[in-house]
C-alpha cells in the first residue's frame, strides 16, 4: 500500500529546543515563518493515536517538526521507497560518534513510515495506562495487534 499521508506532530515540553525554549515557549518557536502549536504534551505515541481517523488503514509518514532536513535524494522519499520494498514500519537513523556507554552508533532522526497496526497497539497501551495509572512498556516485536 502506498504512503499518501504525512503527520507532523507538535507537542511536548520543548526540551529538545533548549536553550531557545527558555526564552520563548515551544509553541511559539517558528518553523520557517509559522509558529508550532502545542496542545497536549502527552508524548509522541499519544499524538500519533490522535490522527487515527484521518489516516485510516494505510501506512503514513511521521515527520517531527524540530528535525528539518534538506538534501538529495529527499530522506522521506528514501523511506517511502524502502517501505514499498519491504513493508512494515521504517525508522530513519543516522550515524553518530560513539560514546563508551552508548549501546549503538545510530540515532533516530525524527522521520518514520508507520504501519497502521500501530494504532491498535497504542490504543491498548493507552487503556492499560488508564486502568493502572502507570506507564506501560511497548512490546518489542509483535506480529499481530493485542486483543482488546
Amino acid at each position: 500500500m502506498k504512503v499518501r499521508k504525512a503527520v507532523i506532530p507538535a507537542a511536548g515540553l520543548g526540551t529538545r529546543f533548549l536553550p531557545a525554549t527558555k526564552a520563548q515557549p515551544k509553541e511559539m518557536v517558528p518553523l520557517v515563518d509559522t509558529p508550532i502549536i502545542q496542545l497536549e504534551p502527552r508524548g509522541l505515541g499519544h499524538a500519533i493515536l490522535q490522527v487515527r481517523q484521518h489516516v485510516g488503514n494505510e501506512p503514513f509518514a511521521v515527520l517531527l517538526g524540530d528535525e528539518v532536513f534538506v538534501g538529495e535524494p529527499p530522506g522521506l522519499g528514501e523511506l517511502i521507497e524502502i517501505h514499498e520494498r519491504v513493508g512494515g514500519t521504517i525508522i530513519a537513523t543516522r550515524e553518530v560518534a560513539a560514546a563508551e556507554e552508548a549501546p549503538s552508533r545510530l540515532a533516530i532522526v525524527g522521520r518514520y513510515i508507520i504501519d497502521p497496526a500501530v494504532f491498535d497497539i497504542l490504543a491498548h497501551l493507552q487503556r492499560e495506562v488508564a486502568s493502572t495509572g502507570q506507564g506501560a512498556a511497548a512490546p518489542r516485536r509483535r506480529s499481530t495487534p493485542p486483543q482488546a
